[in-house]
């Protein structure tokens, strides 16, 4: 179960840039998989072509803060920051507040 989530919210100009965006941000990604506290990232795209979420999974905080650090995110932050046509809303860090269990049927 992640012990933290991060978000990443974009407003883009229309579905090129969607794909744009997403294709940049996988090749930056390490190909040995990066910081071992990474989970997983997920691409959210409107059908409208005028958003993108992106939502990454982590361990916990501190191994996020630790690829941070590291400048794990620089390339990718260069990529949200600097490509033409995407424009960053908004972001955030959550952190589960209880924890999932299965329940007996």
């Amino acid at each position: 179960m992640p012990g933290c989530l991060i978000t990443a919210a974009f407003d883009v100009d229309g579905s090129e840039r969607q794909r744009h965006l997403v294709d940049r941000l996988v090749a930056v990604q390490p190909a040995d998989g990066g910081h071992p506290g990474a989970i997983s990232a997920h691409f959210l795209l409107s059908e409208d072509g005028t958003r993108v979420l992106l939502h990454t999974e982590w361990t916990g905080i501190e191994a996020h803060r630790e690829a941070a650090e590291a400048g794990d995110h620089d390339a990718g932050h260069e990529i949200m920051s600097g490509t033409a046509g995407v424009r960053l809303t908004h972001g955030g860090r959550y952190l589960p507040h209880h924890g999932l269990s299965r329940s007996a049927a």
